[in-house]
């Protein structure tokens, strides 16, 4: 972004040659235009006489036939990589912070007597199998939502971003196969096998709650940089 020879304006009609490529998303138009406006300036300083249009399509020239696809993949892998280098890192704090590991286990022990309490009492009601394995499976859903609902504003065109709540998104499943059998085991070894399995998960489940939720705030604060870059342009 430190560009210094063209004009608020000349990056404004860069911005609008990119955005007629395909590419819309704020974070993948200011890197390209990081890599597309150095090639322009080069255009000009080399050729004075050049318009900004004909330095525009010399320079789009250079990128060859894939045009700015190369650049985006690179970006958007970058990008991929970073974060799940910071929601490990995160994860690991929740890890190391005591109230969220302590909620994470009075929801997992909860879990554990209310799984145990279904199956030998029979009291089997929701969706028709064991309510405390329903109640875990609607939470994973409203937890997704809740997601959604809380960083709406943010994930316009952040497509990049947005694929943090998917981090850990195997534990979803997880949780089906692990909680959601349709019958009470047969046998206690069966029910304490699926209960303390099912404890486990909830466990993990909710340490990945408050990893995603913290990643997902970096993210979109990161991300709004790019934004603001693009309005100081843009107007």
């Amino acid at each position: 972004m430190d560009n210094n020879t063209l004009s608020k304006e000349q990056l404004y009609r860069l911005i609008n040659f990119i955005e007629k490529r395909g590419f819309h998303a704020p974070l993948v138009i200011v890197e390209i235009l990081d890599h597309f406006a150095c090639k322009v300036e080069e255009k000009m300083n080399s050729n004075p006489k050049l318009s900004l249009d004909e330095a525009m399509e010399n320079a789009y020239a250079d990128f060859g036939v894939p045009g700015f696809s190369p650049v985006v993949k690179a970006f958007e892998a970058g990008v991929n990589t970073k974060y799940r280098a910071i929601y490990g890192n995160e994860r690991r704090k929740v890890f190391s912070n005591l109230p969220y590991t302590l909620f994470a286990l009075i929801a997992a022990f909860s879990y554990y007597l209310g799984y145990n309490w279904c199956a030998v009492n029979g009291y089997r009601h929701i969706f028709g199998f064991n309510d405390s394995s329903a109640i875990l499976y609607l939470s994973t859903l409203a937890t997704t939502v809740f997601f959604l609902l809380r960083f709406k504003h943010m994930r316009k065109n952040n497509q990049i971003i947005n694929e943090i709540i998917n981090y850990d998104g195997w534990v979803f499943y997880l949780i089906i196969g692990v909680s959601c059998q349709p019958y009470s085991p047969a046998n206690p070894h069966g029910l304490m096998f699926l209960s303390i399995a099912g404890t486990i998960v909830v466990f993990y489940y909710t340490i990945c709650l408050f990893t995603r939720y913290a990643t997902m705030k970096k993210g979109y604060s990161d991300s709004s940089i790019y934004y603001d870059y693009l309005k100081t342009i843009q107007g």
